[in-house]
């Protein structure tokens, strides 16, 4: 697997489906025309995933997600109702600096979902998934996705760093990590939300999830209650049912500086 630090990039995708047939013209003796022929047929579809380095301080942010941890891609394609497609196909392929491949898909409506892993032949942490509904023809086919990072684990910082009867509100900037390590950015969503709690009734937070990475600052608000003087109150971050973050803020005369502890788990999405 590579080995990647950390990333402030993200890689626009841009997956081109090139199809071949026949255009229109007469009928044969059968009747068939030979774009009716053609539309019997499954179309080549050739995909291309650019994985991107791990970013420099010079580095541009692109408009979509796919970690640079990528080794490897699983293609599924599902045909609609009425294609003519015998069933749902799966391709997996591995990636270098790219992830290349052709895919069969028959004419119409077709879903194409994508997912990107952090080992070879499909293996190891899934990093980010996409998916996409797209008619195909026969000729020259293109599908835009956006990828949705998968949630690993959930880092945050707090401004200001304390709360306190006279500063009542912080704002906690969450950033929250694939399973390689690096922050998943926008413009997708998580492939799974992320819940919020608070430990203490006196501590209440602006929202109680994390759904994408475009909605990553929520504000804790204290009700300047005294009960919690020289107590702690822990806001805790769930994906799933794994617990992937702690924050305890230990109270000192009702001020409450909040301390960072990132968890740990061997445990991982896998396909």
């Amino acid at each position: 697997m590579k080995s990647i630090a950390t990333i402030v990039t993200a890689a626009a995708l841009a997956a081109f489906l090139a199809g071949c047939g026949g255009g229109s013209g007469p009928s044969t003796a059968s009747g068939v025309t030979p774009q009716q022929a053609a539309n019997a047929q499954p179309q080549s579809v050739l995909f291309t995933i650019t994985v991107p380095k791990p970013a420099t301080a010079t580095t541009v942010r692109h408009a979509a997600y796919v970690s640079p941890a990528t080794e490897s891609a699983v293609v599924t394609v599902t045909p609609g109702t009425g294609v003519q497609a015998p069933a749902t196909t799966t391709t997996t392929v591995n990636c270098t600096s790219s992830c290349t491949a052709s895919v069969q898909a028959y004419p119409g409506s077709n879903t194409f979902t994508v997912s990107l892993y952090g080992g070879q032949n499909g293996q190891g942490p899934q990093l980010s998934t996409g998916s996409q509904t797209a008619t195909i023809a026969a000729g020259t086919n293109t599908l835009s996705m956006t990828f949705n990072g998968v949630p690993f684990a959930v880092t945050a910082t707090s401004n200001p760093a304390s709360l306190s009867t006279t500063q009542l509100t912080a704002t906690l900037t969450f950033s929250v990590l694939d399973a390689a390590s690096n922050p998943i950015t926008a413009p997708g969503v998580y492939a799974q939300s992320i819940a919020l709690t608070s430990s203490s009734p006196h501590v209440t937070l602006s929202s109680a999830s994390l759904t994408s990475p475009s909605q990553n600052s929520v504000t804790a608000t204290y009700d300047g209650s005294s009960s919690v003087c020289g107590t702690t109150v822990n806001v805790t971050a769930t994906i799933g049912s794994v617990r992937r973050f702690h924050r305890p803020s230990a109270s000192r005369s009702c001020v409450s500086p909040w301390r960072r502890r990132r968890s740990r788990s061997s445990t991982f999405p896998r396909r």
